[in-house]
């Protein structure tokens, strides 16, 4: 008979908190709805704003364009040109 009551009676149960989950499911759902739609009204009333700031530090890149072919020869392309790159 354990089993079947409760240990303790001041203490709330699982059953008690889907119970009172399932008597209150339409207000809960009229308050998640009414937020969405407030916060979808403020979204699209509300203008866009970005604002970004960059700078960027580059090394100059040689010419390998050249009039002849002993001038100017380009390195060797390794595993570790893009890290060079970057």
């Amino acid at each position: 008979m354990d089993l079947v009551t409760r240990p303790n009676a001041d203490l709330a149960t699982l059953s008690d908190y889907t119970g009172f989950v399932r008597r209150h499911l339409a207000w809960f759902a009229g308050f998640v709805g009414l937020g969405l739609l407030a916060g979808f009204a403020w979204s699209f009333s509300t203008p866009p704003q970005f604002s970004s700031t960059v700078s960027i530090a580059t090394t100059p890149v040689p010419v390998y364009v050249m009039r002849t072919t002993n001038e100017l020869v380009p390195p060797e392309v390794t595993i570790d040109t893009d890290a060079q790159l970057l």
